[in-house]
């Protein structure tokens, strides 16, 4: 490029070492107008490889763009205003197994966007606003119309009810979030429907009664109950054997730790053990 009066203007390149003229790949091209980034504006990685192409006006990237991966693969495009995202967008995984597209305002995401799979199957749905996810989530099995997740974001953060669910459409998962925590009663259930275990949070941690059930079922028997604080087993804890009521060990812990007696049994409800 040249300069009038101080300014860049005309064509400009750059070049990977060695240079043009000792065989060295383009870095850069484009155009300057008035000392400002204008016109159609490209740039490529240092095989060669187109890296990004699209328009500037007043030094600023306006318009359609796109951008690629070394292996010649699209990254994402989508519009540019004033130097910002702005606008449809779509941006493609490295395996090109799945796409996201939505909408851009002033460079952060906004409303909802769409993950699709490489079957044209949707994947995802998830609302956005000012650039954090905010509002209904909604995640699919893939391959099928089964919903597998569902839930809300507030500010990036899980919020209220979610849900899981298994392939078949049983109810996998329950509980709610505050603040992007765990928080209150969660359940889990088989893929047969049968309880798995289920429990209280508090603050992201398991927090008073827990039960877990046995797989043996129906009908679904607990093999394992006590209470948890802040995340660790405390107090009494009762093994059952499953598929039966008859109890096979109770255990003592203060915060994560065994203490005291412990105490187990034979299934024929004989005693197997006592002590510390």
């Amino acid at each position: 490029w040249c300069e009038v009066d101080g300014s860049p203007e005309g064509p400009f390149g750059r070049w990977f070492a060695p240079g043009p003229d000792a065989g060295g790949t383009r870095q850069v091209a484009g155009w300057y107008s008035a000392g400002d980034r204008s016109g159609t504006w490209s740039t490529w990685y240092p095989g060669g490889e187109p890296a990004s192409q699209g328009p500037y006006h007043a030094d600023a990237r306006e318009g359609w763009w796109t951008f690629w991966r070394p292996d010649g693969s699209v990254e994402r495009e989508g519009a540019f205003a004033g130097g910002l995202e702005a606008g449809p967008w779509v941006v493609r995984a490295p395996d090109r197994d799945a796409e996201e597209e939505g909408e851009y305002a002033a460079g952060a995401r906004e409303g909802i966007w769409l993950l699709w799979g490489a079957d044209g199957g949707l994947l995802a749905s998830t609302t956005w606003a000012a650039g954090l996810r905010s509002g209904p989530h909604a995640r699919y099995h893939a391959g099928t119309e089964q919903l597998a997740e569902a839930g809300s974001y507030a500010d990036d953060r899980r919020v209220g009810t979610w849900q899981r669910w298994h392939p078949g459409g049983q109810l996998a998962q329950e509980g709610a979030y505050v603040d992007g925590s765990r928080d209150g009663p969660w359940a889990q259930w088989t893929a047969s429907g049968q309880p798995d275990w289920e429990g209280a949070y508090a603050a992201g941690q398991p927090h008073g009664t827990w039960r877990i059930w046995d797989r043996l079922g129906p009908p679904p028997a607990i093999v394992r109950e006590g209470q948890m604080v802040a995340g660790h087993e405390d107090g009494l804890w009762v093994g059952r054997f499953e598929g039966t009521e008859v109890t096979a060990d109770e255990i003592r812990w203060v915060a994560g730790s065994r203490e005291g007696a412990t105490a187990a049994w034979y299934a024929s409800g004989a005693p197997l053990s006592v002590g510390q």
